[in-house]
């Protein structure tokens, strides 16, 4: 929303489900989305003012979020709205698979080395009786 007689635009960011998103960053961007120096940050409730000097058309409002897919608003939407809301991302982890290879990986390891240090113990005792 912009305020009477100013270039400060605020709001607050959201989660598409209307929780506050903490900390979102919100930066003026043009319409290649080269960014024009304005930049602030919400504060823990998700609000914030962000002061444009130059509120001419083709600005638009680039809004992030931890966790949020990045979202731009152009000037007709942050001229009347007073909620930003940002979709969460979805996949961005791949899923945990757990076997029970493990066990059988670290079992065979120490038959391995068992061996290598009984074959070095034969090695060196034999070595000793022949001096």
């Amino acid at each position: 929303m912009i305020y009477q007689n100013s270039n400060l635009v605020g709001g607050k960011v959201l989660s598409s489900t209307g929780e506050p998103l903490a900390f979102a960053t919100i930066t003026a961007v043009n319409i290649n989305g080269q960014r024009l120096g304005y930049t602030v940050q919400a504060n823990n409730q998700g609000l914030f003012n962000i002061d444009i000097l130059d509120l001419s058309p083709g600005v638009y409002l680039e809004i992030s979020a931890a966790e949020h897919v990045t979202k731009t608003f152009s000037e007709s939407q942050y001229k009347t709205a007073t909620e930003f809301k940002l979709e969460r991302k979805s996949g961005d982890l791949d899923p945990v698979v757990i076997t029970a290879g493990g066990k059988q990986d670290l079992k065979k390891a120490g038959w391995i080395i068992g061996g290598a240090l009984a074959l070095w113990f034969l090695f060196f005792k034999d070595k000793k009786r022949g001096q």
